[in-house]
């Protein structure tokens, strides 16, 4: 279970694998080195539900798999966030912030920035 207050980071990208892989490295580095230097408050999520072929099905379908799988994870962890934010970027930019409306319409966590 989550400790009371511990927040979730979840990492997503743009619009390709191809772009995802060039950009893996650098987004997984960053993970590592946010979670060591915050071990009691912080659990990073990589997302996954929007990879391969699966970004062509527009930004609604993406953010809904994105918002699913979010709420997967915050139920599989025990709950007990804080907040969640979000690390995207380009079309990952707005899958998230598409995401982040289904979230706020379940009430799944006190605060999404």
């Amino acid at each position: 279970m989550m400790s009371p207050g511990k927040a979730e980071e979840v990492w997503g990208g743009g619009v390709s694998d191809d772009e995802r892989e060039v950009a893996g490295e650098a987004e997984e580095y960053s993970a590592e080195q946010f979670v060591k230097k915050f071990p009691e408050k912080v659990f990073v999520h990589r997302s996954e539900s929007n990879s391969s072929t699966f970004t062509f099905d527009g930004v609604d379908m993406m953010g809904e798999r994105l918002a699913n799988e979010v709420f997967s994870v915050v139920k599989n962890r025990g709950g007990g966030l804080k907040k969640i934010s979000f690390v995207a970027h380009l079309l990952g930019g707005l899958v998230a912030r598409y995401a982040v409306g289904k979230l706020d319409e379940q009430q799944l966590v006190i605060k999404v920035v």
